[in-house]
């Protein structure tokens, strides 16, 4: 039994450690990363515990208009990249093919 106990704490350490080392700056709210990992090592069970409490209530960030939203702006840059192709593609069929009269 003592063993099972010793191996969830363990567990609990590990899962903390690696979600805190690759968790964005948002979601550490009250300290940066290396404060966060010595806590959750240093203090075994209140340290993951406190982590996954404090973690977990942090919402991510809004954005406040459109043009602030990476996805947003990701999504338009992608929608212009294809509308470019699009019509370069389209300017080259035309004009690749010779009209004939021009010269004539």
């Amino acid at each position: 039994m003592r063993a099972l106990v010793f191996l969830a704490v363990i567990a609990l350490t590990i899962y903390t450690a690696v979600e805190c080392s690759q968790s964005p700056a948002y979601r550490r709210a009250g300290g940066p990363r290396w404060l966060w990992m010595i806590l959750i090592i240093v203090v075994p069970i209140v340290g993951p515990l406190l982590w996954i409490a404090v973690s977990r209530s942090v919402r991510r960030p809004v954005a406040a208009a459109p043009d602030d939203d990476p996805d947003f702006l990701r999504y338009l840059a992608d929608q212009m990249r294809h509308q470019s192709e699009t019509d370069s593609g389209a300017d080259d069929d035309k004009g690749g093919k010779g009209s004939g009269t021009a010269g004539a």
